[in-house]
């Protein structure tokens, strides 16, 4: 529980643990409007837009656990498609969205709370003078006058699933060096592909409505090195 004034706000707690994890990092997410299941990530990238560690993704995705209601598996590579393609691990079907040979490690992967969180994870960022944190979120069915479900009828993924909505957006803070403890604030960056196609950053975002409430603040906190502290006595 946070408090801030004379409202409580309260936060479920996640843990995660990214590959050869040094530096503590976490990330407070406060939820705007209510989505049902949104697909989140949390990324590490250097200034080249690299990606360095994976913080965190929805177990959904993660894991190829959609389920459609004809009781169907359907592949999602509009879900979060930047940082799929950042991951830059492509599928026997040729989409860069995990499946069952390719899910992650279920250190770095859970449900997505229905409410606001705190990630609690660590990363590695050997070598980078300069870092930035990323989270992508999107939500099905949000649809809007752009964005519907008769919208861009000769795209089969996001005519043929019935599920898509507005694309994901990213979120993101200014790059920093990852040595230094720092608070920072995410701020909206651009939107990816409507349907998944690439993993370009789009950053017009003029037809975008619904889908910025799904994220009201995101603040991060990157914690220094134990040596560097210990060193610095």
């Amino acid at each position: 529980k946070a408090q801030r004034g004379t409202t409580d706000v309260f936060y479920k707690k996640m843990s995660t643990r990214a590959v050869n994890a040094k530096q503590p990092i976490a990330v407070e997410v406060l939820r705007g409007a209510d989505a049902t299941d949104p697909q989140v990530a949390i990324w590490i990238e250097d200034e080249s837009g690299a990606l360095l560690n994976t913080l965190y993704v929805s177990s959904a995705l993660a894991n190829n656990d959609f389920f459609a209601i004809d009781g169907s598996t359907p592949r999602r590579p509009e879900a979060l498609p930047i940082w799929s393609h950042r991951r830059g691990v492509k599928a026997a079907d040729g989409l860069y969205v995990p499946d069952d040979d390719t899910q992650l490690a279920d250190g770095v992967t859970a449900a997505t709370p229905n409410t606001n969180f705190m990630l609690s994870s660590g990363f590695d960022a050997s070598g980078a003078s300069r870092v930035r944190v990323m989270l992508e979120v999107n939500a099905s069915f949000d649809w809007n006058e752009t964005y519907h479900e008769n919208a861009y009828p000769d795209d089969p993924v996001y005519s043929g699933s019935g599920y898509v909505g507005q694309p994901a957006l990213l979120y993101a803070t200014s790059l920093v060096d990852p040595r230094e403890a720092n608070i920072l604030k995410m701020s909206l960056v651009g939107r990816g592909h409507h349907s998944g196609q690439d993993g370009e950053i789009y950053t017009d975002l003029s037809d975008i409505t619904t889908a910025r409430d799904l994220v009201e603040r995101v603040l991060v906190f990157v914690e220094p090195v134990a040596e560097q502290v210990a060193s610095a006595l």
